[in-house]
């Protein structure tokens, strides 16, 4: 499946529809309120009750210098990243390296990172996140109305990020 994501880091975090928490009998996972069309692209990608179960994420990022593995905790968000010449993290409280001096991430901004590619759309389902729509985005002809997400101020390390989903506007799919 390919995926429309139109990430974008830009500054002045606007929106509406903040998130209230009501509970699922079934599973017993407490689900947010969110705009009806992105329940919708939450649906078409597994659901987010099915998300809210799942404890954790481990996969691995080929690449020319070697294989890089990543482990997240999805409940707490505690990451570790392992590289060649290097192992980096978040234990919860702080970021940290352990690095060959050459190496030149950053983990602040590099853990956790690939997870908002790999976690969409259900990553932009955690609380102090904002709603408003997007403008639709047009591409080879066809119209894909979108969201874009931004945050409460002092959640998050860069809470003026801005991101952008945009989905197919009958199977609600993300679609590239």
């Amino acid at each position: 499946m390919k995926y429309i994501l139109i990430l974008s880091a830009f500054c002045l975090s606007l929106g509406a529809c903040k998130q209230s928490a009501e509970s699922t009998e079934q599973t017993g996972v407490s689900i947010p309120e969110f705009p009806k069309n992105l329940e919708k692209v939450f649906d078409a990608h597994g659901g987010y009750e099915t998300w809210k179960q799942m404890k954790a994420m481990i996969y691995t990022i080929k690449d020319k210098d070697g294989d890089e593995k990543q482990s997240i905790d999805l409940e707490d968000r505690r990451e570790k990243v392992e590289g060649v010449d290097y192992t980096m993290g978040f234990d919860g409280a702080q970021y940290w390296i352990d690095a060959d001096t050459s190496i030149k991430k950053n983990p602040v901004f590099y853990t956790n990172l690939m997870l908002y590619f790999y976690a969409m759309p259900f990553i932009i389902s955690d609380q102090g996140i904002n709603y408003s729509e997007a403008k639709p985005l047009i591409f080879n002809g066809k119209e894909y109305p979108g969201y874009r997400i931004s945050y409460d101020k002092g959640v998050g390390i860069s809470p003026e990020d801005e991101y952008f989903i945009h989905y197919d506007p009958i199977s609600y799919e993300m679609t590239w």
